[in-house]
């Protein structure tokens, strides 16, 4: 009994080892270009930024901001929450809630 209980706290202790070696991902952060239209047929330019901060391997926290500035005037948008992905091979697939609130 004693050496089935030393076996499965030597095999608990090791991959909980393994969980501290694997490393946070780095700080992503994306720019682009916006297109917006407006009700009305009112056309925009303007651009779109973001970043991600990751807590652990696979939890981290985004910030959202954009502008679009049809003529005479312009419309922000500010947005932030959780977001949750993988980080295997190529791909990193992700998910997202964001709240904010916009400005114009």
């Amino acid at each position: 009994m004693m050496r089935k209980f030393i076996g499965v706290a030597l095999f608990v202790s090791l991959v909980s080892l393994m969980g501290f070696t694997q490393e946070t991902p780095k700080p992503e952060v994306f720019g682009g270009y916006q297109y917006t239209r407006f009700d009305g047929g009112t056309n925009a330019s303007g651009f779109n930024g973001q970043a991600t901060m990751y807590i652990n391997k696979w939890l981290g926290v985004s910030g959202d901001f954009g502008g679009a500035f049809p003529s005479g005037g312009k419309f922000l948008t500010y947005t932030g929450g959780p977001v949750v992905s993988t980080h295997k091979g190529q791909f990193s697939p992700f998910a997202h809630f964001l709240i904010g609130g916009a400005h114009a």
